[in-house]
């Protein structure tokens, strides 16, 4: 039972974090957004290494977690919240979900993980849902739309190749400290980054409470949901788990119209409902 309650908790984790991030993108561009979650998640990450035996790792593995840094937070989340930007969620997101399908392919061929029917039909219900729940949030112009679909596809197929290295991380290395180095190496990264750019004033102006909002979603996104999301491929696989996990847009959306006090559409159930079903078949 650990990996179906750490794949069902990743999920509600991890649908917290598009709510801050939208709060964050509304205020600064995608990489000040990365840089700001991340610098305020990892003081959070920090208690967690007590748990360790030691929180050294070889060289080798550590050359794994500083590609795992680029691609995964560093290039697919950036390119998909530039791409939210250009497109809107009714687009981005369904194009992005396909990921969901691709690490399906990678755990059949490179993984050798059982291809079952169940898997297959969840991952496909999953995306459509997606695009369903996503209905009506298009915001692209035609100028737009190429760059911004390019950039959804590119936000997949680096979502794809990230969940593929931490599957091979987790053979030798922790999912606390993954996650840990996973964090420090790409706020080094984007920090640098900043500071060369000029724009280290920006970083030092957040308010108490964008901090906050940056390490609420962080640490549900990036921290702790990404840890239980790697129990979850521990004991159930890249493919299962990561269909599950993927029905977080569906409590995202259900607490974005929570807080909003808006009423959900009967398309928007629908949306949800086709989720559900997708992640209820690839958990049987």
């Amino acid at each position: 039972m650990i990996g179906p309650i750490a794949a069902f908790l990743a999920m509600i984790s991890w649908s917290i974090s598009p709510i801050a991030y939208k709060y964050l993108v509304e205020r600064y561009d995608p990489i000040m957004v990365n840089a700001i979650r991340i610098t305020f998640t990892l003081p959070v990450l920090i208690p967690l290494l007590a748990s360790e035996r030691t929180v050294f790792v070889r060289e080798d593995e550590f050359l794994i977690l500083i590609a795992l840094a680029i691609i995964g937070p560093g290039i697919a989340d950036t390119l998909f919240i530039k791409s939210l930007e250009l497109i809107g969620a009714s687009i981005a997101t369904p194009i992005s979900y396909t990921y969901v399908l691709f690490v399906d392919i990678v755990a059949i061929f490179i993984f050798n993980e059982e291809a079952t029917y169940n898997i297959l039909l969840g991952s496909l219900l999953v995306i459509v849902g997606a695009s369903v729940l996503s209905k009506g949030e298009n915001k692209s112009t035609n100028a737009a739309l190429g760059l911004g679909v390019a950039l959804a596809v590119l936000a997949a197929i680096s979502w794809t190749f990230s969940i593929t290295l931490l599957k091979i991380a987790l053979t030798t290395t922790s999912p606390v400290l993954i996650t840990f180095y996973r964090t420090l190496i790409i706020m080094i990264i984007l920090d640098a980054y900043v500071i060369l750019k000029g724009r280290y004033r920006i970083l030092r102006g957040v308010s108490a409470f964008e901090a906050l909002v940056g390490m609420i979603g962080g640490a549900s996104g990036i921290g702790f949901g990404l840890i239980l999301y790697l129990i979850a491929i521990e004991y159930l696989g890249i493919a299962q788990a990561t269909v599950v996990v993927s029905g977080s847009i569906m409590i995202t959306e259900l607490l974005a119209a929570l807080i909003s006090k808006e009423r959900l559409g009967l398309i928007k159930y629908l949306g949800a409902l086709l989720i559900s079903i997708g992640i209820y078949m690839a958990s049987i």
